[in-house]
């Protein structure tokens, strides 16, 4: 498994709204993002994966660095995130640009 954050100047989402979600009793999975990658030749792809955390520095989850989405992240290291949180009627999304760590 590798670790996969936000380059350094990538906000996080407002702490408030993640943090209403996370409270919220009817958020089954703030964590819960969708991410979305492309091939060198632009074919996009997405899945959802669970959030680790976040701080300054960007988003962390975990991921298989041999897996589609690791060669794909490897090749294209721009990728797109968003949340949906239903019951609360928020969705947030971000482009960002990844980088591979420890």
């Amino acid at each position: 498994m590798v670790r996969i954050s936000a380059r350094p100047g990538i906000k996080a989402p407002s702490h408030c709204r993640f943090k209403d979600a996370v409270e919220s009793e009817q958020v089954a999975e703030a964590n819960a993002m969708c991410i979305a990658t492309a091939t060198p030749e632009g074919r996009p792809s997405n899945r959802m994966v669970l959030m680790k955390g976040y701080d300054q520095r960007g988003f962390m989850f975990y991921s298989n660095y041999s897996s589609r989405k690791g060669r794909e992240l490897e090749h294209n290291s721009y990728a797109s995130l968003c949340f949906w949180w239903e019951p609360l009627h928020r969705s947030v999304g971000l482009l960002l640009l990844l980088m591979l760590c420890c």
